[in-house]
């Protein structure tokens, strides 16, 4: 092994150390043998001039060195190396090109660092399928813990996932997608063949009992999590550019091919029959939901600011927890055939 730093740099195997001396490229300096007094290993003594990282550690006048990403050579390629903040970690690129696209590399890194303090999500290259379940659902069992839905959805992207999960760590998946950035067009295909002949038992889990029924919110929440995973504010566990082959993969609702101009399945005298055999509890049920669309609970929260010249008014009401169907505030004639049924809500 070489005796010291500089003369580590000239008997290196790097074509440029001719020019280098002369003052034509940039000064490097090898990485990993400031350990002189060690044995070297038979693999370093064959192998490690080769695979040794040289730094370049000044640049010719005109070029500015980056700020906060060194710039190694290995081989036939470069090596870029910087901390980043948000991951907490030393993170590496690399790079096929020649030295110019080295430098622009890492001045793009740079101004990604100073703008957002973190590089991150373009460098999450392996994470794994089972990983990637758990990180989703943790954020799902977050949000419940604050409100935004309720617990039993995270239930229910759990089981979904598991069969996503039983289709991404099967013997052949998992040799030729490994991690989740490396899933395309052929992996939802081959998940949606895998859905089609997945046996569940009655309560969607297992491996025996009757065909699988809900494929497509299967499909549905691996949308989600992909969606959830590439999005920088949220997962931000993807790299840049990422496109997810779930975007568009859910199965689309069928299109009614009726006849538009038929009469309805339901008619008028059928909808009054209905009335008709309701006692009062199920008409109040069911009488604001055939006449109005409205939920029964909704008209319990009218107040009489919502009376005014003939018409009731059904707002949503965010204090008190309330959205009205389609989350859209309402007002409907107050029809004098139906005073008699108003009032019965007062009872």
């Amino acid at each position: 092994m070489p005796g010291s730093e500089s003369t580590a740099v000239r008997e290196g195997t790097a074509p440029w150390v001719d020019d280098l001396e002369r003052g034509v490229l940039p000064m490097t300096e090898r990485i990993g043998q400031n350990d002189m007094n060690r044995r070297p290993s038979n693999w370093t003594s064959t192998y490690g001039q080769q695979h040794a990282w040289m730094r370049f550690t000044a640049f010719p006048v005109g070029i500015l060195a980056p700020h906060k990403v060194r710039i190694y050579s290995r081989r036939a390629h470069f090596i870029l190396n910087w901390w980043d903040p948000g991951e907490k970690r030393s993170l590496s690129e690399r790079i096929d090109g020649d030295l110019l696209a080295a430098l622009a590399r890492a001045r793009a890194i740079d101004e990604q660092l100073a703008a957002t303090g973190a590089t991150g999500a373009s460098h999450r290259a392996r994470i794994s399928h089972a990983d990637l379940v758990a990180r989703f659902l943790a954020d799902l069992a977050r949000r419940a813990a604050a409100g935004e839905i309720v617990p039993a959805t995270v239930g229910r992207y759990r089981t979904a996932l598991g069969h996503y999960l039983a289709f991404a760590e099967s013997p052949e998946i998992a040799r030729t997608v490994p991690s989740a950035t490396r899933v395309d067009r052929q992996f939802r295909l081959g998940l949606n063949a895998f859905l089609a002949t997945r046996i569940v038992n009655g309560n969607g889990r297992g491996t025996a009992g009757r065909p699988m029924r809900s494929a497509n919110f299967v499909i549905l929440a691996t949308r989600a999590m992909y969606e959830w995973a590439a999005d920088p504010d949220r997962g931000r566990l993807l790299p840049d550019g990422f496109r997810s082959p779930f975007r568009t993969a859910a199965g689309r609702m069928p299109v009614f091919k009726g006849d538009p101009l038929a009469k309805p399945d339901i008619s008028v005298d059928m909808a009054a029959d209905l009335v008709r055999a309701c006692d009062d509890y199920q008409a109040r049920l069911f009488v604001p939901l055939i006449l109005f669309g409205l939920r029964a609970a909704e008209p319990r929260f009218a107040f009489s600011v919502d009376l005014a010249d003939g018409w009731l008014a059904v707002p949503c009401r965010p204090g008190l927890l309330l959205a009205t169907k389609g989350k859209r505030d309402k007002r409907f004639p107050l029809l004098p055939e139906l005073d008699a049924f108003w009032q019965s809500f007062d009872t």
